[in-house]
């Protein structure tokens, strides 16, 4: 009796099906975490309306966390990264004018939306980076809805943010955070605020929620950079036995003021450094003493 084997067109049908029912599952799996409600209780503050601590809240939103690189420095949003695989993060534009949240948007709104990712409705924020400031303390953050309820109004309609397949596939695989929301931990008490000053604690939480690890990855081991092309370009090794063995805090200051390492190279095109240029030297010397004690 002869064997009868698939044809070829067969075997490729079968493959490109299960592709296609790969796809739809993600598609699905990720769709209904991205329509969960978060029952949050964000915490109430006390937002000041001194001329000091709106300037605070602007050092906030400029250095510490640099929330104009994400959502312009007019922070009237932008579109941060757009492409068929990764799809379009699209910034809110968080102030009062047409198209903006500000007006909306009452404390409790943006503590919601900052602390834990999550709307109004309690849908999740996709990609917006809540898990890094969860950790802000209650004086940056309340100085921040300061600063961010003082901004003069931006008229700019924002189109909608959405997720491709590559973004979601990712997310399953636990190399993207698209939905911040779902690796918080909501419930208090939350971290403790350290002492403000020269101290790897401090450094170490100004590293926290200045989005540090965003590029440079949890361990501050350096690799990929988010929504880079792929294998084009790769961030610093930050920790022991990596690429700041060899610096001096002079070189760590030069890299975060003027994008440049000690070799000459240029770090402009992937180093913020136009927004940590705007940390204090402190606040600098903080963060290497972090670094030095990993």
């Amino acid at each position: 009796m002869k064997q009868r084997y698939p044809t070829p067109l067969l075997v490729i049908g079968g493959l490109v099906g299960l592709a296609l029912a790969a796809i739809v599952l993600v598609y699905i799996v990720t769709g209904l975490q991205m329509m969960v409600r978060y029952d949050v209780t964000a915490a109430r503050l006390d937002i000041p309306t001194g001329k000091a601590a709106i300037e605070h809240g602007r050092h906030v939103a400029w250095a510490i966390s640099k929330c104009v690189d994400c959502h312009d420095e007019d922070l009237g949003g932008k579109i941060y990264s757009e492409g068929s695989g990764l799809g379009r993060l699209a910034t809110a534009n968080l102030t009062k004018g047409t198209g903006g949240i500000g007006s909306d948007y009452n404390e409790t709104d943006w503590v919601r939306a900052i602390r834990h990712g999550v709307r109004q409705n309690g849908t999740p924020l996709l990609f917006m980076p809540a898990h890094e400031f969860y950790s802000l303390s209650d004086n940056d953050l309340s100085a921040l809805i300061a600063y961010l309820k003082s901004l003069p109004p931006v008229d700019r309609q924002m189109p909608r943010t959405w997720a491709g397949l590559t973004s979601r596939w990712q997310f399953l695989f636990g190399d993207l955070v698209l939905i911040p929301a779902k690796v918080i931990n909501h419930s208090p008490p939350r971290p403790e605020s350290p002492e403000v000053g020269i101290n790897k604690e401090y450094g170490e939480y100004l590293i926290n929620v200045g989005g540090c690890r965003k590029c440079h990855g949890h361990n501050l081991r350096g690799g990929p950079i988010p929504f880079e092309p792929a294998g084009t370009v790769l961030s610093a090794n930050l920790s022991p036995g990596g690429d700041l063995d060899y610096w001096e805090i002079e070189d760590f200051f030069n890299a975060l003021r003027k994008g440049k390492e000690p070799d000459g190279g240029n770090l402009e095109s992937v180093m913020p450094w136009k927004y940590t240029a705007g940390l204090t030297d402190a606040e600098i010397t903080a963060m290497w003493l972090y670094l030095q004690s990993l």
